[in-house]
């Protein structure tokens, strides 16, 4: 929210959870930046064996799309629920209300389609916008769309979600920061999810070890 020069006058916003950000910036509705709309239907008998692709919230996974469980639909049902580059997609609705709005971004135009229980957030904006329903907007807005009875986010509720708007190019500059800056973290975190490995390995390894008598335990302490 506050951009890429921190000696930048700052204003504010009068949005709570936005806090002051550039005096140049505005705030503005989801809906006056792009729009959004549902996914399609479709039953058990609509199902095919192969056909165009129909993600679900289980197709989103850490921010990124994840095709391993997949159904398929034909492509005249799936007509009006096709992905385009740019857009964001959704969950809008789950049993689980921690799963509402986890979102991906989709980079390029592929033949997906997408569920009834999903959202695509269609819009100018392109990756700044992925990035802010990756920040605290939806943490914010919970109790809108988060009840006893049922966890769903509806397309007038979430259009009605105040943002910051940076000019166009700052946005851009923005999104490619963040860009740089989260690969790093994407590396470290690999790097991690290797040592992690390697030491329940050797963990493995040390009690069979053990238990098998190859291995005093005078050692195994030492």
């Amino acid at each position: 929210t506050k951009g890429l020069d921190p000696n930048v006058e700052m204003k504010d916003s009068g949005v709570e959870w936005i806090g002051d950000i550039p005096k140049h910036w505005h705030v503005c509705k989801l809906k006056h930046a792009g729009y959004s709309f549902n996914g399609l239907t479709y039953s058990p008998n609509d199902l095919l064996s192969d056909g165009i692709p129909v993600l679900r919230s289980c197709n989103v996974q850490n921010a990124k799309l994840d095709l391993s469980d997949t159904v398929f639909v034909s492509k005249e049902q799936a007509h009006d629920a096709m992905l385009e580059a740019g857009d964001v997609l959704i969950c809008s609705r789950n049993g689980s209300a921690k799963l509402i709005g986890k979102c991906a971004y989709i980079s390029q135009s592929e033949k997906y389609a997408f569920g009834a229980f999903m959202m695509v957030y269609r819009s100018s904006l392109k990756k700044f916008g992925y990035y802010l329903l990756n920040s605290d907007l939806f943490r914010y807005y919970k109790p809108l769309f988060s009840t006893t009875t049922i966890n769903q986010l509806t397309s007038s509720t979430f259009g009605d979600f105040f943002i910051p708007l940076p000019p166009e190019m700052e946005r851009v500059k923005i999104s490619e920061s963040l860009d740089k800056e989260l690969q790093k973290i994407d590396s470290l975190s690999r790097k991690v999810d290797q040592i992690i490995l390697k030491l329940k390995e050797y963990r493995s390894s040390l009690i069979s070890a053990a238990v098998t008598g190859q291995l005093a335990i005078e050692e195994a302490s030492a």
